[in-house]
């Protein structure tokens, strides 16, 4: 919902989350810097300055950044080449075109899965327990959705064999 299509009541809301959030945000990045070596300074370390922290956090973390920049990167310019190479090998007639779009649909959605999932082992997040899980729901979404993956096949096979010519 636009800004400006909101109430009053929800505009209010809205900038005093904000307002809350970004005196929070100075407070603790500020805090240990007007006042350090202060129990208000120690006080802001150890509860609102761990959340805030966004120092500290890049420089922990730098690696991994730049380690999940780079998988964006790559994973963005394999589906770049990938889908080129599918335009170009794409026919001219209407067939040829909606295997192209069904290709490179497919193209994207499977590199945004392959990214998600190297960033987050990058993160050391256990991606195995997260492979199950998705092949559990996979499954849940697969049985109820039968019908339409059965249309969706039909009509490739339709499309490839050329039936309809």
């Amino acid at each position: 919902m636009k800004f400006k299509e909101m109430g009053k009541k929800e505009k209010l809301n809205l900038i005093i989350v904000l307002a809350v959030v970004f005196v929070l945000l100075l407070v603790s990045i500020l805090g240990p810097i007007v006042f350090p070596n202060t129990m208000f300074s120690s006080i802001i370390d150890n509860s609102i300055g761990k959340f805030f922290n966004l120092f500290d956090f890049f420089k922990n973390n730098y690696v991994v950044l730049i380690e999940t920049l780079a998988i964006i990167f790559f994973m963005w310019l394999i589906s770049k080449v990938l889908l080129i190479i599918v335009s170009v090998f794409k026919a001219k007639s209407f067939r040829g075109t909606t295997i192209a779009n069904l290709i490179n649909s497919t193209i994207k959605y499977l590199s945004f899965i392959i990214a998600i999932f190297l960033i987050l082992s990058a993160w050391n997040v256990p991606t195995p327990t997260l492979l199950a899980g998705a092949g559990i729901i996979g499954l849940a979404i697969s049985f109820g959705a039968q019908s339409l993956i059965e249309d969706i096949f039909s009509g490739l096979f339709i499309i490839f064999e050329k039936q309809y010519s």
